[in-house]
């Protein structure tokens, strides 16, 4: 489809929404750049701009231009009004989809299409591997930019989600390298000196990460496993100090041969430490992911993945985060 036959069928279908009779809906939500939400009726869908009947937050009729709506809501208020059995609204829909980043609509609007009209599938797959080439080089660019940064652990996830989610598209060789170049940063890191201490400091040390390690799975206990409200992300936070807290303390002790009986405590702590800050930064993360606060769910990724490089937990929620980027415009205004 080219630009101008994509341009006209928008055209086409914004005066169609106009006159039809099922053009308005009640309860129409439509998010705008600035981050206001109007809810109401959208009477008109122009290419220039969107009249809404607001009801919340002020009683109005108002006429937005067209880019100043989200392009997420931009695109969700199109696909609802497209003709159901037209593959070339859909087709449109796609394009647009893409134009504005939103490669997630864009990959579903292509195979609606050609679920409607068989016969576009050549075109649909060709458009869906494209596609798929941009969502894995907007990963790629993540990637370089976090080695850059010798962010390694974030670097390594988000190569590793090219491979296992886009293994042909273009950027994956660049992405194998970029994995390889990674792992080697993060085996040269090497540990700060350890400070000499006393036995008997050493003892004390580890009953405080026992302490530690106690009263944070008392307080993840209390912490439901799903939820985004403030109060619930404030208390992951807390598990995260604390436990940071005992990891800090344990990587600080010495190496010492004698006493083989609080060598092994130590190294028993340690794991059972590393398990826990894991899974705490991995849970934090996951929680960011639900509030869209992608950055700072990549960030609790990239610290559960330096404890543990393998981490399948680490893979599926950086997946995650990819997939809320692709549905989301990779950085773009909601």
């Amino acid at each position: 489809m080219t630009t101008m036959t994509t341009t006209r069928t928008l055209t086409f279908l914004s005066v169609a929404l106009i006159s039809s009779a099922w053009m308005t809906a009640a309860g129409d939500t439509v998010d705008l750049r600035s981050g206001d939400s109007l809810i109401g009726d959208v009477t008109e869908l122009s290419d220039e701009s969107v009249t809404i009947r607001v009801r919340f937050p002020t009683e109005q009729v108002r006429v937005v231009p067209r880019d100043e709506v989200s392009p997420r809501s931009l695109i969700e208020l199109l696909a609802e009004r497209a003709p159901p059995g037209d593959p070339a609204a859909r087709l449109a829909i796609a394009e647009e989809s893409v134009a504005l980043g939103l490669f997630g609509h864009a990959v579903a609007s292509f195979r609606q299409a050609a679920e409607i009209d068989p016969k576009l599938g050549a075109t649909v797959e060709r458009r869906i591997a494209e596609v798929e080439d941009r969502i894995a080089s907007e990963v790629l660019d993540h990637a370089r930019t976090a080695l850059e940064e010798m962010d390694w652990a974030t670097a390594k996830l988000n190569a590793r989600v090219i491979l296992d989610r886009y293994p042909n598209a273009a950027p994956a060789d660049d992405a194998r390298a970029l994995i390889g170049r990674a792992m080697e940063s993060m085996q040269s890191r090497s540990r700060p000196p350890r400070s000499k201490r006393q036995e008997k400091e050493v003892v004390r040390s580890l009953s405080e990460v026992e302490e530690r390690l106690e009263k944070a799975a008392v307080l993840a206990e209390k912490t439901p496993s799903v939820g985004r409200s403030s109060k619930e992300r404030r208390a992951r936070e807390r598990v995260v100090k604390i436990l940071e807290g005992a990891w800090s303390e344990l990587e600080e002790l010495p190496m010492f041969t004698a006493g083989e009986a609080m060598a092994e405590r130590a190294e028993r702590l340690r794991g059972r430490v590393r398990t826990s800050l894991h899974d705490a930064y991995v849970g934090l993360g996951t929680l960011f992911v639900q509030r869209l606060a992608l950055p700072s769910a990549e960030r609790a990724n990239a610290s559960a993945c330096r404890l543990d490089p393998e981490s399948g937990g680490c893979t599926y929620l950086q997946g995650l985060i990819v997939q809320a980027r692709i549905t989301t415009g990779f950085g773009r205004r909601r």
